[in-house]
């Protein structure tokens, strides 16, 4: 089985690695070793992780993955809120060129034939809008809000151009129609039951990624 090493933002990331994509990809060869992101390296003791604040933080944390392995290295990280100091920032356009460029401009500055760089538009729960099915089962008992996810996915080609503006990011609207909503609890308990199938059909620039590391 094929080892792929990836950088993620936080516990949810990595939790949505381990607990459903790592089944679809165990399936097909391939094996994704998480490790979240140090946003502060402390001397003697313990790192503080998740988040990013700037781009030295997941630089630093991507050569070190790189110079230690011979096997592909990627990233799962968030276009909302990704500081200006990245690579490719500031590009006009759509949400997937602005990403597209960042994703250039990323590998570019790493300078490693072995690495995959992937940044989520607009963020990790883009990918919940990809079925009703898990906001359903864990929140079986509000079915307006239910109507109210449900008219928002009808509102977007895909569930990745659900758009980052501070009050209307994916996650914005999710605590809005659900306030007992917690990223890091629900966000890989409504991943699991809507099928990692549906998200890879629903979201093509997921589905783009995930199909890179199959053929790494």
């Amino acid at each position: 089985m094929r080892q792929i090493l990836i950088l993620v933002e936080g516990q949810t990331e990595e939790q949505f690695i381990k607990n459903i994509l790592n089944p679809y990809l165990n399936s097909l060869d391939v094996h994704l070793t998480p490790t979240i992101i140090n946003t502060k390296i402390v001397k003697g003791g313990s790192n503080f992780k998740g988040g990013i604040t700037s781009y030295d933080q997941v630089k630093r944390d991507i050569l070190r993955l790189v110079r230690s392995s011979t096997t592909a290295v990627t990233t799962f990280i968030d276009y909302y809120g990704l500081p200006n100091s990245f690579p490719g920032f500031g590009k006009v356009g759509s949400s997937i060129d602005k990403v597209l460029a960042i994703e250039k401009a990323f590998f570019d500055d790493i300078g490693a034939n072995n690495f995959i760089p992937y940044v989520q538009i607009h963020e990790f729960e883009a990918l919940l809008f990809s079925s009703l099915s898990g906001f359903e089962y864990n929140f079986p008992e509000n079915k307006l809000s239910l109507k109210m996810v449900s008219d928002i996915t009808e509102s977007y080609p895909n569930p990745e151009d659900i758009n980052d503006n501070p009050l209307t990011a994916p996650s914005k609207r999710l605590i809005a129609i659900y306030p007992q909503f917690r990223k890091p609890f629900h966000g890989p308990l409504i991943a699991l039951q809507n099928e990692i199938e549906i998200v890879l059909e629903k979201c093509p620039h997921f589905s783009g990624w995930v199909q890179k590391l199959i053929i790494a």
